[in-house]
């Protein structure tokens, strides 16, 4: 199993700073805007060791759902 950080969750961004960067109706955040400013402005995270697996994956959606099934639902 590879391990590492990975990019999920949520984000907190000021409106009229996004709206600034010019972008164009469609658009890639990660790409167009973290990669590209994280050096330019105040980013933060937070380190979480608890469960995670990616349900973009068909594979690994079903597995979520046969391990945590209706307990997310609660």
């Amino acid at each position: 199993m590879t391990q590492g950080l990975i990019n999920g969750g949520l984000y907190l961004v000021n409106r009229d700073w996004l709206y600034s960067l010019g972008l164009p109706p469609v658009c890639s955040f990660e790409k167009d805007v973290l990669e590209s400013h994280v050096n330019k402005g105040r980013f933060y995270s937070y380190v979480s060791d608890g469960y995670f697996i990616d349900i973009g994956i068909p594979e690994d959606y079903d597995r979520a759902n046969r391990e945590l099934g209706d307990s997310y639902n609660n």
